[in-house]
């Protein structure tokens, strides 16, 4: 029998409440639209918690003593700047699209990371991660295909200023083509795919694994092909990934820092991180306007913490970490 704790957190129902459940608190908002002035209360709450998570691995490294001795931390921290940098320098003009598709993978990793923590937890294992990686991406990356082609959304501008989906049409004339049955038939052959993929998965890999990755392809499923609404869609992602995110780095920090006062006073770290992010929201990303005025300069400073923050999560949740290794075995 496998002695490795099957759970993330300390029990299957914290794992359900700190990683599942804030994306199932949204749902509300989408069903009854009566109610959407909360959902855009809603949107500021976890937009402050979203900038909060990407502030959270500069906290964590810069704090951490063992991690801020590394020389990876510099080395990641510039190769993030560099990005942002390259982005403003030679595409400043769809900068904002860039970073929206940016988020939109950066959200995936984190459901497929998940789901392979539970998957490297478990004894079941008849379909390889490799694959569970592409059937993942599949089930995630198709509804956003065929978002684009419906050319139906409700556009509000994700986080009022700066997020904008690109239009097809700026790269396909389609119109005089009549896209509205073809989309529908991909619809179709995309949750008969969907169905039968999760047969598939609950019998080769389990419930847990499977389920998992059931509940982050349903989100982009649900966002994408159901809704056709950016806001809601908006707000299931960074409850989603945001949320989370913060309660991994707590438990992180309290089983791993280096330093003791972290440990002790872990809730404190995320803490700094939510004012942080708080901070940023307020008093700079709602000031900057709209973002057909926005400088290259202006542009770089919204999306370089970001873009550290992408670096940091490339490193520190992988497998050939140290630190993750640790915190698999947790």
């Amino acid at each position: 029998m496998n002695n490795i704790k099957q759970s993330i957190f300390n029990t299957d129902l914290e794992d359900f409440l700190k990683l599942f459940l804030p994306a199932l608190l949204c749902v509300p908002f989408i069903f009854f639209r009566q109610i959407e002035f909360y959902a855009w209360m809603s949107v500021i709450f976890l937009s402050v918690m979203d900038i909060s998570h990407v502030f959270s691995t500069g906290v964590e490294a810069f704090a951490d003593p063992e991690i801020r001795k590394e020389r990876n931390t510099i080395k990641l921290t510039l190769i993030g700047i560099s990005i942002a940098l390259f982005i403003v320098v030679f595409f400043a003009d769809i900068a904002e699209n860039i970073f929206f598709y940016s988020i939109i993978f950066h959200n995936m990793r984190q459901g497929i990371g998940l789901a392979l923590i539970y998957y490297k937890k478990s004894e079941q294992k008849e379909i390889s991660a490799q694959n569970l990686k592409r059937l993942y991406y599949f089930l995630t990356l198709f509804p956003i295909l065929i978002f684009h082609f419906k050319r139906t959304f409700v556009d509000f501008g994700i986080l009022e200023k700066f997020y904008f989906v690109v239009p097809v049409e700026k790269f396909i004339q389609l119109h005089n083509y009549p896209v509205t049955q073809l989309v529908f038939g991909f619809e179709i052959l995309y949750w008969l795919v969907f169905i039968c993929l999760f047969v598939l998965m609950f019998l080769k890999v389990g419930k847990r694994v499977a389920g998992t990755i059931l509940f982050f392809s349903s989100i982009y499923a649900f966002s994408y092909i159901v809704t056709n609404n950016l806001l809601f869609s908006s707000l299931l992602l960074m409850a989603s990934h945001a949320v989370p995110y913060l309660f991994l780095i707590e438990k992180r920090t309290n089983k791993l820092s280096a330093s003791e006062y972290m440990k002790r006073y872990s809730w404190i770290v995320i803490s700094v991180c939510v004012v942080l992010g708080f901070c940023y929201y307020f008093f700079f990303y709602r000031s900057i306007g709209p973002v057909e005025k926005m400088s290259p300069l202006a542009k770089f400073f919204v999306i370089t913490p970001s873009y550290i923050h992408y670096a940091f999560d490339g490193h520190v949740w992988t497998k050939n970490n140290e630190r993750f290794q640790k915190f698999l075995a947790l």
